[in-house]
């Protein structure tokens, strides 16, 4: 797991990206002082608590959840 180094309260989904990519935007969201960290998806849980893994290696992006909107425009600016 990789982090921003900045504390958060609870955290949201912001993306899935392949996995080179995830330190770019930790690196983005750290510059904009936005609480983010990132760790390997392993597969979403389906109706039956069943798992189901993802089709390539991903890695899940997580965010401070108050400013999800605000770390979404600093992904889409870098």
């Amino acid at each position: 797991m990789s982090s921003s180094g900045l504390p958060a309260a609870a955290y949201a989904t912001l993306v899935d990206v392949d996995p080179p990519i995830a330190e770019h935007v930790l690196d983005l969201l750290a510059q904009a002082r936005i609480p983010a960290y990132a760790e390997p998806l392993v597969g979403d849980t389906g109706p039956y608590r069943d798992v189901r893994a993802p089709d390539r290696p991903t890695t899940r992006i997580y965010v401070e959840r108050t400013r999800l909107n605000e770390a979404r425009a600093a992904v889409a600016q870098g």
